[in-house]
């Protein structure tokens, strides 16, 4: 969740890095469809469980840098935006383990993703 005006960022997808031009949102926007849509296979095949602790661990990992980002003196969005945020990546992370428990299914991950790609069309 940045607001980063710059017009090439590198990021890290598994263990493939790759650069993008484009602006953060777009960028942010096409990381979450990219891991929503693996969790949403994931989920289909959840007896697949090498699938689906990669989609859920990229999952974790995107949250985990989006709060970082929302930690960043840096970063300019409103303190109550950044404090919802970080919130729900705090959810993010207990609902990950919850899924790989056993304990619930990706459905609850997959919705807040698309509720945050909607914010960021």
């Amino acid at each position: 969740m940045t607001t980063d005006s710059s017009d090439s960022t590198t990021f890290r997808i598994g263990s493939k890095n790759a650069t993008v031009t484009d602006n953060p949102r777009a960028l942010e926007y096409r990381l979450l469809g990219q891991v929503t849509a693996a969790l949403m296979e994931a989920n289909r095949n959840f007896a697949d469980k090498p699938k689906l602790i990669d989609s859920l661990l990229w999952n974790k990992n995107v949250w985990d840098h989006f709060m970082l980002d929302l930690q960043d003196e840096g970063n300019r969005l409103p303190k109550e935006t950044k404090s919802a945020l970080i919130g729900i990546g705090i959810w993010v992370n207990r609902e990950t383990s919850r899924v790989m428990e056993g304990a619930t299914d990706c459905a609850g991950l997959i919705e807040i993703n698309q509720i945050i790609m909607e914010g960021l069309k």
